[in-house]
């Protein structure tokens, strides 16, 4: 199974800390992948949940691509990362309200939910949402993103 960290959280949300890159880094060193959340705003990229709170450089996601399970929030995001990275490794997608999008390799991204049909090509998002709490409950699915990977290892 897949983990991988929510916003670079290990035990938690963080929200004082999450999306930023040294935080981001610190799960990397702790074998993690991490999903990001991306703006691109007058060519300049920034990671940030709700706002473009840290400007990181083009060079520092090509570093981490195989990492990184991107987040673009916006349309100009989505639009660079088709045109810059396009030969590349690198995992990314773009939903608001949808219970489902694809990623970059075709993978499910489903937002969390205990009625829904999930499968191996199925990744869940912050499962502990709707009460999943570690791996013995989720058989056969691909991944989650979660805030408490230290909890699904």
């Amino acid at each position: 199974m897949l983990i991988i960290s929510h916003r670079g959280n290990l035990n938690g949300p963080n929200p004082d800390r999450e999306n930023s890159p040294s935080y981001i880094e610190e799960a990397i060193k702790n074998g993690l992948q991490c999903e990001v959340d991306l703006r691109v705003i007058e060519k300049k990229y920034y990671l940030g949940h709700d706002t473009h709170q840290y400007e990181v450089d083009e060079q520092w996601i090509r570093d981490m691509q195989n990492y990184l399970w991107i987040h673009c929030k916006n349309h100009t995001a989505l639009s660079t990362l088709i045109t810059r990275f396009k030969n590349n490794n690198i995992e990314y997608f773009f939903h608001t309200n949808d219970e489902y999008t694809l990623t970059t390799s075709n993978y499910i991204w489903m937002y969390p939910s205990i009625t829904e049909q999930y499968d191996s090509n199925t990744i869940m998002a912050v499962p502990e949402r709707v009460g999943f709490r570690n791996r013995s409950e989720l058989p056969g699915i691909l991944g989650v993103c979660t805030d408490y990977p230290q909890n699904w290892i």
